[in-house]
């Protein structure tokens, strides 16, 4: 993952015993099975781009705005004139697309799942 705005500023996220790690990679990784994108859907075909670059299968992008359009850490909404946008980027682009549930809530039931 993409931590910066340094064209080394890249991030590898792990499940161990004790949770999501983060470790400081350095460098873009040459195959990732998924790209999580916390950005404006104005920034999707960069990242469609970097996907398919490193071989990835599927992108989960959060918006980061809540159903009435604020501001909010683990929002997944998208207005609806983006949504159909989006989805046809990701169509063409031919990567599996997730929007929903926000993922550390999906990352926190499957290490629930795991105990």
């Amino acid at each position: 993952m993409r931590s910066g705005a340094g064209p080394d500023d890249y991030s590898v996220y792990e499940l161990d015993s004790t949770g999501a790690v983060t470790r400081r990679k350095g460098c873009s990784p040459e195959k990732a099975d998924l790209v999580y994108a916390h950005r404006p859907a104005s920034e999707l075909p960069a990242i469609i781009a970097t996907a398919k670059t490193i071989h990835a299968k599927a992108i989960w992008m959060q918006s980061g705005l809540s159903a009435a359009g604020c501001r909010d850490p683990s929002g997944c909404w998208i207005p609806d004139e983006e949504y159909q946008q989006v989805v046809e980027l990701f169509r063409s682009a031919g990567i599996r697309y997730f929007q929903e549930p926000y993922i550390a809530d999906a990352v926190r039931e499957v290490y629930a799942l795991k105990i």
